[in-house]
């Protein structure tokens, strides 16, 4: 196992983690969740990334979601093998975990909910990704811009 592996995104280089990877031991990303990190690792349109936004300190462990369709398991492979991804990543929005509480149930959901302010989320990345917009307990419209749902 690794410990990720450097790919270029939007000007910005980041720990790119296929769901073989592992958190670097010497590492302590702000943001990080073990259990979701164990949970979601291998998800079909999620990736762990490692952005460090400063020089000095541990980097924020975010994700990035995929909603057009890439096949990840090649995606993957291909980082791995430090090819060329192409032109993989332009699909991908970098998004994070948060908890709320529905203001119509009242039920706390947690979800990967993309923040415009995040690296590599242009204003056109974010308009053409899919969102889930609905609660999944009562089906009331959210406003948030949620890309999945998460336990």
């Amino acid at each position: 196992m690794t410990a990720g592996h450097p790919v270029r995104l939007t000007g910005l280089t980041v720990t790119y983690l296929t769901p073989d990877d592992e958190v670097p031991i010497d590492v302590h990303p702000r943001n990080f969740d073990h259990f979701e990190d164990q949970s979601l690792r291998a998800h079909p349109r999620l990736r762990r990334a490692l952005v460090s936004v400063t020089r000095a300190g541990d980097p924020i462990s975010l994700w990035l979601h995929w909603s057009d369709g890439t096949d990840l398991v090649e995606l993957d492979r291909i980082v791995s093998a430090g090819g060329d991804p192409g032109d993989r990543f332009e699909g991908a929005v970098m998004v994070e975990a948060a908890s709320f509480t529905c203001g119509s149930c009242m039920s706390g959901l947690r979800a990967m909910i993309v923040d415009g302010g995040l690296p590599h989320n242009t204003t056109e990345r974010i308009r053409a990704h899919d969102y889930q917009q609905r609660c999944p307990v009562c089906g009331t419209h959210i406003t948030m811009f949620i890309v999945e749902h998460i336990e």
